[in-house]
Order: structure tokens, then C-alpha cells, then sequence
């Protein structure tokens, strides 16, 4: 089913500038005119093509924490669903030097080490008590 750039992005909830941007790296199938403004009305998405790149897209984010050396790091928003705090706080430890973190090369983000998050959260708990 074909849909315009403003349909596709309503209905999926992703901007213009995103679909844009797949039908320029070929991701999703469809058509992007040349024209400019409201004369780009002829530019179309396949709705089929954008729901698996969806789907597909939701796959790769679930990936296995990295692993490096005997340590493992885990992406902040995994680091989010195992402590329960939220991904500001995070950001917000690592800058201070409360927790390690890597930056790797190749992932866009930070990269936490679960066991320093973990035992952060333990301390703070014991403070309480």
C-alpha cells in the first residue's frame, strides 16, 4: 500500500527528515521526488517495506550486553530495565565518575559496566538502612 511522506509519518511516527533519509540508503522501498515544497506531493512509501524495516530495526536494538574482557557492559537502556533508574541518573553517575563506562567505536552511546552500577545501587541502599 502506498502512503505519502506525511501518511507514513503520522501513521508510524517517525519525521518526514527520517523517511526521507531510508529511501535515500535504500532501507525502505517507495519513492522520493525532486521537487521541493508542496510540489513533492509525488514522493510515496510502500507501507509493507516500512512495517519490516520496523520490525527488523526493533530486532537488531535487542542485542546480548558486550562483553569485554571478564567484564560485561551493557547499553544504558538495558542498564535502565536492571536497576530501575532512569537514563538521565546514568548519564548522570558516569559523568561523575561513580560508575565505568566505555565508549565504544563503533555503537553510537555508552557502554555501562553492569557490576559498578549494581554494587552503586547496593551501597546506596545500605545508606539508608
Amino acid at each position: 500500500m502506498r502512503l505519502t511522506i506525511r501518511e507514513a509519518s503520522e501513521k508510524f511516527g517517525l519525521s518526514r527528515a527520517r523517511l526521507y533519509d531510508l529511501l535515500a540508503r535504500n532501507l525502505i522501498a517507495g519513492f522520493r521526488s525532486m521537487e521541493r515544497g508542496r510540489n513533492a506531493t509525488r514522493s510515496w512509501i510502500d507501507a509493507g517495506s516500512l512495517e519490516k524495516h520496523i520490525e527488523t530495526r526493533e530486532k537488531r536494538q535487542k542485542t546480548a550486553p558486550m562483553i569485554v574482557g571478564d567484564d560485561i557492559y551493557v547499553p544504558v537502556r538495558e542498564a535502565v530495565q536492571k536497576t530501575g533508574y532512569s537514563q538521565a541518573h546514568i548519564y548522570y553517575l558516569a559523568r561523575k565518575g561513580s560508575i565505568s563506562v566505555k565508549r565504544p567505536k563503533k555503537r553510537n552511546g555508552l557502554l555501562i559496566f553492569l557490576k559498578d552500577l549494581e554494587n552503586f545501587k547496593t551501597k546506596k541502599n545500605r545508606k539508608k538502612s
